[in-house]
């Protein structure tokens, strides 16, 4: 789990990622992403999943996320 965490977070940094809007139902792949933007100094945006999919755009042009985990 711990080389999981480090792989999401140093390559979304490593692609000049700061912002990430996080889109998972929860499960191992969203505590992970979580931790790895939390352990790398990115700013983890929560999106809240299974919501209609005109809601879930809006909250991400809203949210100005450089990068999206789905």
């Amino acid at each position: 789990m711990t080389r999981q965490i480090n792989l999401i977070g140093k390559h979304i940094h490593d692609q000049g990622g700061s912002r990430v809007a996080i889109y998972l139902p929860n499960s191992v792949e969203f505590i992970a992403t979580l931790f790895a933007c939390a352990f790398h100094n990115l700013e983890a945006i929560l999106v809240p999943f299974d919501q209609p999919d005109e809601a879930v755009i809006s909250m991400l042009r809203r949210s100005a996320a450089d990068t999206v985990i789905a």
